[in-house]
Parts: structure tokens; C-alpha cells; sequence
């Protein structure tokens, strides 16, 4: 149910602005979030993180061989 909202209100958006404000608007949208998860949080993002999965590595989904 949390989710519906934004949804809804992104559907909102894409029929009420030009697609061109809409897609800047959801490429910069990560922006504000992590900020907003600095402030309220105290989370940051590490840039040596970012792009990166559990492993530590690029390319999260590609399989790697294993050492015997």
C-alpha cells in the first residue's frame, strides 16, 4: 500500500507534464532520496559502493568462477 502512492502520483505526473520535465525529473529523483536518507538516517552512500553488489564486485548478476 506504501508504494501505491508514489505510483499513483508518478502516473499523476506523467499525464499532466511534458514527457521531457517527466524523465529529467525521474532521472534526478535518486538525488534527493539519498539525501533525504543522509538527513533523516545517517546513511550515506560510499562512492566506492555504489555499482556494486554483496560480493564487491561489477557487475552484479554475472557469474564468476569459483576457485577449487
Amino acid at each position: 500500500m506504501l508504494s501505491a502512492v508514489p505510483y499513483a502520483a508518478d502516473l499523476i505526473a506523467l499525464r499532466t507534464v511534458p514527457p521531457r520535465v517527466f524523465g529529467t525529473f525521474m532521472s534526478v529523483h535518486p538525488v534527493p532520496a539519498a539525501l533525504t536518507g543522509l538527513a533523516l538516517l545517517g546513511q550515506g552512500a560510499a562512492p566506492a559502493r555504489v555499482g556494486r553488489d554483496r560480493r564487491g564486485d561489477r557487475g552484479a548478476g554475472r557469474e564468476q568462477p569459483q576457485a577449487p
